[in-house]
């Protein structure tokens, strides 16, 4: 039966005939909003980790993550991979070195994808056109599936102001429409539940996310974990988390208001459980992301059926 929205690997199977899996790559980057006084800290959801896995902190280059993920992936049978510079702002660097960093991990044998995640005040001309080159339009031999995931959150520049993000919407919307313009494919990172929002916050975020040249969204919802700078506000019941149900009807809501041609590349965030301060349930992304699927197959809802976009 199929999924009542396109997901990451509906994708990935009908672009390459197969199933095709990341390799999370923690290269050691670090964020400008942590950097050169531009802002205390960064934003204020972010953990030390930088929504990455350490491995960087372990010492391992980013050719022995590729060939840890390979090795272990390859036992599954998956032959195909995407390298997936992941933690903290994946082009905060001379472009040499991104470059560099780049090409290290797509000349393993079987990548057939690039994804950068990044800031949208990280992404000078230069290292779009960078990546453009990547990309199977630019001058490289290899057919990449190149992706630049972009982190939005919200299409609210006061709660953008709020949590110290330090970019507001209208820079994003720059960085999509330069990026497009090059022809990479770019997604949008997204979190419901952020304080003060709620259903119409979210509803406004869809109505932006399906008006840009976007192929794809990320959905995660706000968790607190122990060592951001959210924990102290929570702990003392400042803020709040949206409950499952509460987070599936957001999820649920946005989806049914983007396009229907839109990737959605993940439903649900994750979190350690030894970092985790709420909501618990965030340890269960794999039940998120099927009561999800069942909620909306039980209503007869499809991505895009509020976008007044036929698919």
């Amino acid at each position: 039966m199929n999924a009542p929205y396109l997901s990451h690997s509906a994708y990935l199977r009908n672009r390459f005939g197969e199933k095709v899996h990341r390799i999370a790559i923690d290269a050691g980057f670090t964020c400008p909003h942590r950097e050169n006084g531009r802002g205390p800290g960064g934003c204020l959801f972010c953990d030390s980790r930088g929504s990455g896995t350490g491995a960087f902190d372990e010492t391992k280059t980013v050719t022995e993550q590729m060939i840890r993920g390979v090795s272990r992936l390859s036992r599954s049978g998956v032959r195909r991979f995407i390298a997936y510079f992941q933690a903290f702002t994946n082009t905060l660097a001379p472009i040499d070195d991104l470059r560099s960093l780049y090409r290290e991990a797509c000349d393993f044998d079987g990548v057939v994808g690039l994804s950068v995640s990044t800031r949208p005040d990280a992404l000078s001309d230069p290292i779009l056109d960078l990546l453009a080159s990547f990309a199977p339009r630019g001058s490289e031999e290899r057919d990449l599936d190149v992706w630049l995931e972009i982190g939005l959150q919200t299409a609210s520049d006061a709660t953008l102001e709020r949590l110290n993000r330090g970019h507001d919407v209208a820079c994003f919307t720059d960085a999509v429409e330069r990026a497009a313009a090059r022809g990479i494919k770019t997604a949008a990172h997204l979190i419901l539940g952020l304080p003060g929002e709620g259903p119409d916050a979210a509803a406004r975020t869809a109505s932006l996310v399906r008006t840009l040249p976007l192929q794809g969204v990320k959905l995660h919802h706000l968790y607190i974990t122990k060592d951001s700078a959210l924990a102290e506000p929570f702990e003392r019941g400042k803020i709040s988390t949206l409950s499952l149900d509460e987070y599936i009807d957001l999820a649920i809501g946005f989806l049914r208001r983007i396009r229907p041609d839109q990737v959605v590349m993940r439903l649900c965030g994750s979190a350690d459980k030894e970092r985790l301060l709420a909501p618990i349930w965030s340890a269960r992304a794999g039940e998120v992301v099927s009561r999800i699927s069942a909620r909306m197959t039980a209503g007869g809802i499809e991505q895009g059926d509020l976008s007044g976009m036929s698919s």
